[in-house]
């Protein structure tokens, strides 16, 4: 999960707008102007189809980031292992953001103000632990390659 307090305060802000609970709903982010409601649909309904039934609460347009957002709404509770975190749409990749589960949120509240003080982000983390948990690899004969390790102290009791 690479999205901030920022995202998902504009996810509970938009599901209390329409009315949905925000830990039954997504919201997707990054979709081009120029993709109508029907091309959208069309677009979502593989990713999302692990999900079970769902429909488009609402959508709004996104000044700053010059694109739009859609509130999906889902039937059934979300099931975190399915959800995607990105879909392949019109004009790249669309991120899809949630709520996280309720024990989460206040760390990430926590871990989002440490890294706000530090001038950081979390995508700052995550390239940094891929960097060191995922260095890249070169032997003598053969292509680059990525080679990972658990980070120190994995597995042990």
């Amino acid at each position: 999960m690479l999205f901030g307090v920022k995202d998902i305060a504009l996810l509970e802000h938009g599901c209390k707008a329409l009315e949905v609970d925000s830990y039954k709903s997504l919201m997707i982010l990054d979709i081009p102007e120029d993709c109508d409601h029907e091309e959208f649909e069309d677009i979502i309904r593989a990713p999302l189809r692990p999900l079970g039934k769902f429909e488009v609460a609402g959508g709004a347009f996104l000044e700053e980031e010059r694109s739009k957002a859609a509130i999906i709404r889902l039937a059934e509770d979300l099931n975190y292992a399915v959800i995607p975190r990105e879909i392949k749409g019109k004009g790249g990749l669309w991120r899809v953001v949630y709520m996280p589960r309720k024990q989460d949120i206040e760390f990430l509240t926590k871990l989002n103000l440490f890294l706000q003080s530090e001038g950081r982000t979390v995508e700052d983390v995550a390239r940094v632990l891929r960097q060191e948990l995922c260095p890249a690899v070169t032997g003598p004969r053969e292509p680059p390659a990525r080679k990972c390790r658990a980070p120190p102290g994995a597995g042990e009791k």
